[in-house]
């Protein structure tokens, strides 16, 4: 799996799941032209590469699972939950992507800092993905 088609894979998957993808980098722009639920990825890295014919690389990537602010406690526990749920069915379809060998949840918790001025819902993902790419 090349470093772009991980990334088609993960947009692919947000988007499934309701959630308009974005690098960090693009957050505000993607918030102003679409509105939440966002899906921010950081930029992948790669943590491991082996062998030649069939390369196998590994991938640490973080997203960022966010949807609109909500007021009082309650509510917003059941936002992180949601946030939380989405973020776990996220992995789930990500370990049935063609060329993932493995996915390994490294982390995964509530933000506790806001990232956009709307002042969102949050929760970080931080996911370790290993994939085979096949010569044959």
């Amino acid at each position: 799996m090349s470093y772009k088609s991980l990334f088609t894979a993960l947009w692919s998957i947000a988007e499934g799941l309701g959630y308009t993808p974005t690098l960090g980098c693009d957050l505000h722009r993607t918030l102003i032209e679409s509105g939440f639920p966002i899906a921010s990825f950081g930029l992948a890295e790669i943590t491991s590469m082996e062998g030649h014919r069939d390369p196998r690389r590994e991938y640490e990537v973080v997203v960022k699972f966010m949807c609109s602010s909500v007021v009082g406690a309650p509510q917003r526990s059941e936002a992180i939950g949601s946030l939380m749920e989405s973020a776990g069915r996220f992995v789930a379809l990500l370990e049935e992507a063609p060329t993932v060998a493995a996915v390994e949840l490294l982390e995964l918790k509530p933000e506790e800092r806001l990232m956009t001025v709307a002042g969102e819902c949050a929760v970080s993902l931080k996911i370790r993905v290993e994939s085979l790419e096949c010569s044959n």
